[in-house]
């Protein structure tokens, strides 16, 4: 039984459907429809596609995997900390529901994303310490 830094491939497709599933229902609880809310989807939907090329060890489409996912756990993880901690100067802009799901799903992008992250990273680590013990 393979252990899930071995298949990098399933954490990407996880944290792939994650970010589809909250980036379309942030779209569709807002009554504005903001564009912005389908950045998570379209970057999701990235992600999935390279889960077969991930999947077959291609390390370039691994790297940009790695950044891609990278960069946006970095920005949800702000949004989140915007929403948790608004500046008292900014005010109340959203009712108290709309900051609890904001926060909601910043933070479970966030989250999953910086787990898949540690599982792209432990993989690496893992992989690079197989190649020495082969070598010696």
């Amino acid at each position: 039984m393979k252990n899930m830094v071995e298949t990098p491939h399933i954490a990407n497709n996880i944290h792939a459907s994650v970010l589809i599933g909250c980036g379309l229902t942030s779209f569709f609880f807002n009554e504005k429809r903001p564009k912005t809310a389908l950045i998570a989807p379209a970057v999701g939907s990235a992600l999935l596609l390279m889960s077969p090329a991930l999947k077959a060890g291609n390390r370039n489409i691994a790297h940009a995997a790695v950044g891609l996912t990278s960069v946006l756990a970095v920005t949800t993880g702000q949004m989140l900390t915007k929403e948790l901690w608004p500046k008292k100067e900014a005010g109340a802009t959203f009712p108290k529901e709309v900051h609890n799901r904001r926060a909601a799903v910043f933070g479970t992008m966030t989250l999953t994303g910086l787990a898949a992250v540690g599982v792209y990273v432990a993989g690496f680590i893992a992989k690079r310490k197989k190649m020495k013990s082969a070598i010696l």
